[in-house]
């Protein structure tokens, strides 16, 4: 009984060190179209599991992935029953993730664009962003920002870039956001 207890401790004390991380809602502009099928989360262990197939030493990514401290995972569909840029699936991802630094976020956003072959889109492309996915030929919008990435799969450039920016959000920007209002002056929202 006694054991028991302690796994629950363990258990419950491993949910409490999980950060928070990705979309509270839909930024109004894709809410309008998207809808969101499904939230979820990934977790260490079957981020271990995704990534386990892309190349390099295996040991070295167990020991990144212990530096996972949280996810969010959505699945978004088209409000009107059609299907996104990919004939593969009719569903989008927004996967965001937060670790315990910026080298292991870097890392993760390594590991995840050699896994899916990713590769810059469109003639002339410089950037990093657009991107295809030479594994499915899906688009693809790989973004880091300090501790944490977004992977956007499935989705074109103009509803990827708005959500990638969405779920990157820092602490300090949610809590001072400047809002821009039609005709109004820029003013401080706490």
């Amino acid at each position: 009984m006694i054991r028991r207890l302690m796994r629950s401790l363990v258990a419950i004390a491993s949910l409490l060190l999980i950060e928070e991380t990705g979309l509270g809602a839909l930024p109004f502009d894709v809410a309008t179209d998207w809808s969101v099928e499904a939230v979820d989360r990934i977790g260490e262990w079957y981020t271990y599991v995704l990534l386990y197939p892309a190349p390099g030493d295996k040991s070295v990514l167990a020991d990144q992935l212990h530096a996972w401290d949280g996810d969010q995972l959505l699945t978004l569909r088209r409000k009107d029953g059609s299907t996104p840029p990919s004939v593969t699936s009719p569903s989008a991802i927004v996967w965001t993730t937060i670790w315990e630094d910026a080298a292991s976020a870097a890392y993760f956003a390594e590991q995840l664009a050699s896994l899916h072959h990713l590769a810059a889109k469109g003639e002339g492309a410089t950037g990093t962003n657009p991107q295809v996915s030479f594994v499915d030929e899906e688009d693809v919008w790989l973004e880091r920002r300090d501790r944490q990435v977004c992977f956007v799969k499935n989705l074109p450039q103009a509803v990827a870039e708005p959500l990638a920016h969405a779920a990157l959000y820092t602490e300090a920007e949610r809590r001072f956001e400047v809002a821009r209002l039609k005709n109004a002056p820029s003013r401080l929202v706490h």
